[in-house]
């Protein structure tokens, strides 16, 4: 997966949805309004409630076809933990000035003592000490370091399909029995293992997805058909007060997930054309900078005001139309500002690696 030849256009792709739906999850408009919920928002707050899902089962795709568990720790060192400590070093001095927390770069540069004894403590409770979006890599940490006890039970469930269709219906029904509890069976959240658990069953889950990809492909024109239905239902059970519904870790989130990765397959699949293939797997390259950096243009944007400057264009549109096109502009308008820092960062990670080697050779 080192090259671009190396890469599945179709998951590519899936990974650029996964991004727009992250950002879209962080842009929408708020669901509740004047004390009751709003349907047309609820609705477009679970079209976008699922990108870290497309994540995990893509994690599973591929993380079962490297059996080496030094590989793994290696990788994840260089590739996630690395580049997860620079980034939060960097937004632990910056981001403050950037959200306006901060009155002045300075100000921000100079944080008090207190500021932290909070990282360190965010760090022992294994959580991100930073505003962002980091508990996903904090989480796929604890998955890596599970691997060999999930390469275990993934070579267990390959030996007998009526034991993968069994593990298969007993995991759905903990997801479902979870929402319907209002998440108070599996306590699942964001952090440490209650994020852990969820995140390895879909990797598993995806692992054996996988090999089913070319149904998934063959059928994957009418995923949108299914991914509306799950989430217009998922909007009936949040009015009802199951509130947990518009998690990823519920059986609609894995559902819909599935769902964007079966259209991108099919899309892909549909659109033989080299260039556009490259184009695709170009821009995925980027989705993990795109996805660490996300933030500061949605802050930047606020400070603005380009939010209410939005809302004020699209005010005769009809609120459905509004709901909608509101968190969709934003997403695709961060993704598009944040895929050139991203571009940036690479290029200046790549500018320091040349000068690191040309001084070694010297």
């Amino acid at each position: 997966m080192s090259s671009a030849k190396a890469r599945n256009p179709g998951i590519e792709l899936a990974r650029i949805f996964g991004c727009l739906i992250v950002i879209g999850c962080h842009v929408y408009l708020p669901i509740v309004v004047d004390g009751s919920i709003d349907s047309s928002r609820a609705l477009v707050g679970s079209v976008f409630a699922d990108g870290v899902a497309i994540f995990w089962l893509i994690l599973g795709f591929f993380l079962f076809q490297n059996k080496s568990y030094e590989k793994q720790l290696r990788h994840m060192a260089i590739r996630i933990l690395l580049p997860m400590f620079l980034f939060s070093v960097f937004s632990f001095y910056v981001f403050p000035y950037v959200s306006g927390s901060a009155d002045s770069l300075s100000a921000s540069l100079h944080q008090p003592g207190s500021a932290y004894k909070e990282a360190f403590k965010s760090l022992l409770r294994w959580q991100p000490p930073v505003q962002g979006h980091l508990w996903y890599l904090y989480i796929y940490v604890l998955v890596i370091l599970l691997f060999p006890a999930l390469q275990g039970m993934v070579q267990t469930l390959a030996r007998s399909r009526k034991l993968r269709v069994g593990a298969l219906l007993l995991a759905a029904l903990v997801f479902a029995v979870n929402v319907f509890t209002n998440n108070q069976m599996m306590q699942f959240s964001h952090y440490t293992i209650g994020g852990t658990v969820p995140a390895a069953m879909i990797a598993v889950f995806g692992h054996f997805l996988f090999t089913h990809k070319d149904r998934l492909e063959k059928y994957g024109f009418f995923a949108p058909l299914l991914f509306i239905a799950v989430n217009a239902l998922r909007t009936i059970l949040y009015r009802r007060g199951y509130h947990t519904i518009l998690y990823w870790y519920s059986i609609s989130g894995v559902v819909c997930a599935s769902c964007v990765i079966a259209f991108s397959l099919r899309v892909v699949a549909a659109f033989r054309n080299d260039r556009f293939h490259r184009w695709i797997s170009t821009i995925a390259s980027y989705t993990f900078l795109v996805y660490l950096f996300h933030f500061y243009p949605i802050r930047i944007l606020d400070r603005l005001n380009f939010n209410v400057q939005l809302l004020a264009a699209l005010k005769g549109l009809p609120s459905y139309g509004v709901d909608l096109l509101y968190p969709v502009i934003l997403a695709v308008l961060v993704f598009l500002m944040t895929l050139v820092i991203a571009v940036v960062v690479r290029a200046l990670a790549m500018g320091l690696r040349y000068c690191i080697r040309q001084r070694s050779t010297s």
